[in-house]
């Protein structure tokens, strides 16, 4: 099956009134779109620098909106129920993408990791994905496009939990052929 998907970031911002983002929905599907991905999604409450202190609490944030805080949504409720409402009305598949060029997201993840005992467990980024999930339980899928911080054992533990939560994964490789085949081979 061919799927037509539409890469979009700041042109669906969670800000946005539920009006407007239904609209915009309804055009994508109707422009001939199956899918639509979403980037870019970020672990931390500030992308500009990257700070331990930002990221410890494991915040999930849509480019410059924080989304996720202490395991619940801290943002609109317009932006998810207008993205569920085109997953289930329209038809369309929806992903987010986690982290992008520029970003540090998996240097967080890495940080994360270690001070978690080489894992999640207990962490708030653990608990901000199981709300991102209760949230929008509609998504097709997390892509993950790491360009920052190579780390097989943070990354595939990240990928691992991200499917234990009942997420798909889509990975968006761009280097390092090496590291891409050896974590798809170990998710």
């Amino acid at each position: 099956m061919t799927a037509i998907v539409l890469h979009a970031e700041e042109e669906f911002d969670p800000g946005l009134p539920r009006p407007t983002l239904a609209r915009m929905l309804g055009d994508v599907r109707a422009a001939g779109f199956d899918a639509l991905s979403l980037g870019l999604l970020h672990v931390g409450r500030d992308g500009s620098k990257f700070d331990e202190s930002w990221v410890i609490a494991g915040e999930l944030r849509y480019n410059d909106t924080l989304l996720f805080s202490d395991g619940n949504h801290v943002g609109s409720p317009d932006w998810p129920e207008a993205l569920g409402d085109a997953a289930s009305t329209l038809g369309l598949r929806i992903a987010l993408v986690f982290g992008g060029a520029g970003h540090q997201d998996f240097r967080a993840i890495r940080l994360l990791h270690a001070r978690h005992g080489a894992g999640f467990a207990g962490s708030g980024l653990r608990r901000n994905l199981l709300a991102l999930r209760a949230t929008m339980p509609w998504l097709d899928s997390i892509e993950l496009c790491c360009e920052d911080t190579y780390d097989h054992a943070s990354f595939v533990d990240f990928a691992s939990l991200l499917v234990d939560l009942g997420f798909d994964l889509a990975l968006r490789p761009s280097m390092f052929r090496e590291f891409w085949v050896k974590a798809f081979a170990a998710v």
